[in-house]
């Protein structure tokens, strides 16, 4: 194995997890095929996860008509009202992020079949196309078609929490929305000049928006003197945000 090579014969736990994790695709069998079918998805910064993240902070913005329309102390005075509507309005999210990232990500598939063929090769290791050489977790293509599905519903599901839990915590609509701008824009800064920094890059509001390097790139890293893979520290990150926004907005509802 890839421990067995004398370079890596050290006590370094990132090459060591690095080592273990390339180890998992010896005696995977590649194949020469249709790579345009699924690389067309993946060739700039897809529109697509723009729009998918547009999609998700209109229905999280939704979440607000009540107070324009002012029945917020209806609402209030409800029995249950204050804890019940923001686990109705959690439901509708993840529905939303899932049906939005499926269908999404299911059109882009199509597309490429449509486009370049290769709807006959669902059966093929995704890792014998070039750019995802340096994805470790060995799967056919239509097994990564569902996974890079799945990393998007988490993905845009986490934007709206974040979007969700600005609004409620600032009651006035104008100036949520110049809050969560202002911390976008600081957080698109931040990605773009201090990459591979734990807090800065795997818990950062892009990495969310567009899941594509996690697929198309190897990195580990090394937060509080812990090794994780990038891969790895999304979905930590991902239930970390989520289960704070959700018990925020649930305390925030309950005042």
């Amino acid at each position: 194995t890839i421990l067995g090579v004398s370079i890596f014969m050290t006590d370094d736990d990132s090459v060591i997890k690095t080592a273990e994790d390339y180890a998992r695709m010896e005696g995977v069998k590649l194949s020469i095929g249709m790579d345009y079918a699924v690389t067309q998805a993946f060739w700039t910064n897809v529109p697509s996860d723009w729009l998918l993240t547009a999609y998700i902070l209109v229905i999280a913005f939704s979440f607000m008509s009540e107070r324009k329309r002012g029945l917020w102390n209806l609402v209030c005075a409800s029995a249950g009202g204050r804890t019940k509507l923001p686990i109705y309005r959690l439901v509708v999210l993840l529905l939303a992020s899932l049906i939005g990232a499926a269908s999404v990500t299911a059109i882009e598939a199509v597309t490429g079949w449509i486009r370049y063929g290769g709807f006959d090769e669902l059966d093929r290791i995704v890792q014998s196309i070039d750019m995802f050489q340096n994805f470790t977790i060995p799967m056919t293509i239509g097994q990564f078609w569902l996974f890079y599905g799945f990393l998007r519903f988490i993905g845009v599901f986490v934007v709206g929490m974040v979007f969700w839990l600005f609004f409620e915590l600032i009651p006035d609509k104008r100036l949520a929305a110049i809050a969560f701008v202002l911390f976008a824009g600081l957080e698109y800064v931040l990605f773009t000049i201090l990459p591979g920094n734990f807090v800065l890059d795997a818990l950062n509001l892009f990495m969310f928006i567009s899941p594509k390097n996690l697929v198309t790139s190897y990195e580990v890293l090394t937060p509080f003197d812990l090794t994780i893979g990038r891969l790895e520290a999304y979905f930590v990150a991902a239930a970390v945000i989520s289960a704070i926004s959700a018990v925020v907005i649930l305390l925030v509802s309950r005042v």
